[in-house]
């Protein structure tokens, strides 16, 4: 599986796209890497695109509850909104199940079926900020 992930950091923004296959061990890494990478943001939006996502089925119970610890670490000391993409059914409910458990005071989630607009505007941006963002996330799209 590839996550990756580029900053806007003008806009507090980061973009984070799935494609292959998923397991726990690639949400952890990806998590525990957004800290890092995240820091110095005193607020974060991000989207995560999981309409490349092929596969889940290597995704636990027991993995989702450890991601979901650091999930809300992540968030802990900041303000944080992270809009999920997702083009399948069976993605939709992985993704709002993620959605609800990691929920907390600071870390807010949607899950957006295809809708990058709806995404853009629910995380705060204006228009014009926008589309400046969809071009970023056209020009940082991995080739097919």
């Amino acid at each position: 599986m590839a996550i990756t992930r580029h900053f806007c950091r003008a806009h507090n923004f980061a973009y984070s796209q799935c494609v292959g296959s998923i397991d726990d061990q690639d949400l952890r890494i990806h998590v525990l890497n957004f800290q890092v990478e995240s820091r110095g943001l005193g607020y974060v939006r991000e989207i995560l695109d999981f309409r490349g996502l092929m596969e889940a089925d290597q995704l636990t119970v027991q993995g989702m509850i450890e991601i979901t610890d650091l999930e809300r670490k992540r968030s802990r000391d900041r303000d944080f909104r992270l809009a999920i993409l997702t083009n399948r059914p069976l993605f939709k409910q992985i993704a709002h199940l993620y959605a609800q458990v990691i929920r907390t005071e600071n870390l807010i989630t949607r899950v957006f079926d295809d809708d990058v607009d709806a995404a853009l505007t629910w995380l705060g941006y204006d228009r014009q900020t926008a589309v400046m963002l969809n071009r970023f996330m056209v020009d940082h799209h991995p080739d097919p």
